[in-house]
């Protein structure tokens, strides 16, 4: 499994706002995506993310 940090470096279509919570929300997003949006996949850990996987901003 690979992510493309891309989307969230300078010139990157996700990099505007330019913000530690926007880039992680574009990075759990895409993990979400990528794994076929279990509710699992809204846990990183002892974070869940904004309570139901209400992803800030999408990329």
């Amino acid at each position: 499994m690979g992510y493309n940090c891309g989307l969230i470096q300078p010139n990157g279509s996700c990099f505007t706002p330019d913000t530690p919570i926007n880039h992680a929300s574009v990075v759990m997003n895409f993990y979400y995506q990528l794994v076929g949006r279990p509710i699992s996949a809204c846990y990183f850990g002892y974070v869940n993310d904004y309570a139901s996987c209400q992803y800030l901003y999408k990329a």
